[in-house]
């Protein structure tokens, strides 16, 4: 009978034992996404900070491109070259989008 009963011991004591130490892992995960989640916020909100920045500095330098090409060539075509500045951007992001998005496609078929 006490054999049963120190067996039983035994086993309650792994058991408890292997429970700390899964909830300890368990604890360790949660804290290191915790601590990946915080930094993705960090540096997503950077990069969107970056991003506007970047927008402003490009109005900026439309605007200045404008008021030099428009005392020599004249307000609408200051206006059209402004604006073929702005369509060459736009085709240059939109064709690194397509770029991108093919390569997202096509590394998930692999």
């Amino acid at each position: 009978m006490r054999r049963e009963a120190a067996v039983t011991t035994g086993l309650d004591q792994t058991l408890a034992a292997s429970k700390l130490k899964l909830e300890e892992k368990a604890n360790e995960a949660v804290d290191h996404i915790k601590g990946v989640v915080v930094r993705m916020s960090a540096v997503a909100a950077l990069a969107v900070a970056a991003a506007i920045f970047a927008l402003l500095a490009l109005l900026t330098w439309l605007g200045a491109l404008y008021a030099r090409l428009e005392p020599a060539y004249g307000v609408f075509q200051a206006l059209n070259i402004v604006g073929g500045v702005l369509a060459v951007i736009a085709l240059v992001l939109i064709s690194a989008a397509m770029i991108v998005g093919r390569a997202r496609t096509s590394s998930r078929r692999h």
